[in-house]
Order: structure tokens, then C-alpha cells, then sequence
């Protein structure tokens, strides 16, 4: 069970990962679309954000906690464990507060052919998307070497 729950969590965090990087390299490389296009991507980034990532962030959640549930040699007060909940707050605030009102205004401006609004949106996006990234590799490492557990002896 261990080893499927692993897995799934696994999953979770590359759907998640890839998500970002994929908004990341279409976002750039969408600057020089057409309109359509580019509030096609606005409004698909969106939901990216909000739903796409939201649902992988719960699936490493619940397998997060169901495997530290399993481990006795691991306490949800665990260093990693913390990060792991920060990354999962952060990631799900960014998607309902940032990504979903950002790829609306977003495609407001590309429908109103406001250029510098449509830009400033995506530089934000951009930025926020970054940070997440950053804090996704982050939590990662911690996950991966176990930040916070005492080693053995």
C-alpha cells in the first residue's frame, strides 16, 4: 500500500510541477499570438490554476497524510511535513486568488485590445508562477531528504 500511495503521490506533485513549467513556456511563447490564441491561453491558464493544480495539490495531500499516517518513524510536526502543508496552502491561495482573477483580467484586456494590461497581467502571472515553482522544488528537496527526521543510531 505504501509503495502505491508514493506513487500516486509522485503523480500529484509532477502533474502539478508540469503545470507550472508548462504555463511557464506557453505563456512566453504565446506572446506573439494572435488575440484569439492568446485569450484562448488566458482563459485555459486559468483554469490550470484554479483547478488543474487545486485538485493535484489535494492528491498530494491526502496521499502526504495518509503516508505519514502509515509511518510511525515520521510525525506530522515533521520539518518536511510542514514545508509539504505551506506548499499545498500557498499553491491552492495562488490559484484561487491569483491565477483565476489574473487569466480573467488577462483575457478582459485581450478582448478590449489593451496590450499593457494584457502584459502586466501576464508579468504577474509570470512572477507568482515562479515563486510557486521555486517553492514546489523546494518542498521537493525537503521531501526527498527528509528535512527534519532524525537519522538512525
Amino acid at each position: 500500500m505504501r509503495d502505491t500511495l508514493l506513487v500516486i503521490h509522485i503523480i500529484g506533485v509532477a502533474a502539478w510541477l508540469g503545470a507550472n513549467l508548462t504555463m511557464a513556456f506557453a505563456g512566453s511563447y504565446n506572446a506573439g499570438a494572435e488575440p484569439s490564441t492568446r485569450r484562448w491561453w488566458a482563459v485555459t491558464q486559468g483554469n490550470m490554476g484554479r483547478i488543474y493544480k487545486s485538485v493535484a495539490a489535494v492528491v498530494v495531500l491526502v496521499t502526504g497524510v495518509w503516508l505519514v499516517l502509515d509511518d510511525a518513524g515520521i510525525s506530522m510536526g515533521s520539518t518536511f511535513v510542514s514545508i509539504g502543508y505551506a506548499a499545498i496552502i500557498i499553491g491552492i491561495l495562488f490559484g484561487i486568488f491569483v491565477y483565476g482573477p489574473g487569466c480573467r483580467r488577462m483575457a478582459q484586456a485581450i478582448d478590449e485590445g489593451d496590450g499593457e494590461a494584457e502584459r502586466s497581467a501576464n508579468s504577474r502571472l509570470a512572477v507568482v508562477g515562479g515563486i510557486e515553482t521555486i517553492i514546489l522544488v523546494v518542498t521537493i528537496v525537503a521531501m526527498v531528504g527528509g528535512w527534519g527526521l532524525r537519522a538512525p543510531g
